[in-house]
This record gives C-alpha cells, sequence and structure tokens, in this order.
C-alpha cells in the first residue's frame, strides 16, 4: 500500500506553557496577582514538542488500517506491522516509525526504513 504526506506537515510544532506555583493558601488572587507583576514569582516554564496535526491523522489512519502499532506512552516507540510506502519510501514490518520531526530526514533522503 502506498501513502503519501506534504512534506509541510512532517514536521512539530513547540508547544510552551509558563506556571506560577508561589500563590500562597491565605492570599486573595488580587495578592498574588499584584506579587505575580512585581516580579515577586519566579515562573517555571515547560515546553514540549507535538507532530503537526495532519501528520498525527495520518498515523492514526496507519494504525486503524493495521499498518503501525502505536505506543502512546513514549515517543518514537511506533512499530511498522506490516510493508507500506510513504512518500515512495518503503516501511519495512519491524521497523520503526518515527514522530513527524525525526522521520523528515529520513523522507527526504527516500530510503529504505530497514
Amino acid at each position: 500500500m502506498k501513502f503519501y504526506i506534504d512534506m509541510a506537515y512532517v514536521t512539530d510544532a513547540t508547544i510552551g506553557n509558563t506556571y506560577f506555583i508561589c500563590q500562597r493558601d491565605d492570599e486573595t488572587s488580587e495578592d498574588f496577582l499584584v506579587r505575580k507583576l512585581s516580579s515577586d514569582c519566579s515562573p517555571i516554564i515547560s515546553t514540549r514538542t507535538e507532530d503537526h496535526p495532519e501528520f498525527t491523522i495520518l498515523r492514526n489512519k496507519l494504525e486503524e488500517l493495521g499498518y503501525i502499532k502505536t505506543e502512546r506512552s513514549y515517543w518514537n516507540g511506533d512499530c511498522v506491522l506490516k510493508q507500506f510506502y510513504l512518500n515512495d519510501v518503503k516501511f519495512k514490518k519491524g521497523s520503526q516509525f518515527s514522530c513527524a520531526a525525526a522521520l523528515k530526514y529520513t523522507l527526504e533522503r527516500g530510503t529504505t526504513i530497514p
């Protein structure tokens, strides 16, 4: 079976969140806001990456059709269950199916996945 995805979708996005954990139990939200604005609180910044939504759609479709087993508890754990082509790159049974950012370089090289 052959599948195709536009290379513009074979990427990820960085998602960042900022948290403030210095609010005291006995203070009001207004007091906390004043302290936060006066730099009395240090922010905690959390970042993560997420595959492009179109790549996620393809990944889910490959799983639904039985071409890959998706590992959701850790990154880059997906495994190819039966051979297929993606953008003319051959994915063999037992090979890894990486996240979009990692897979981009493989698809650009056009090599067979062992």
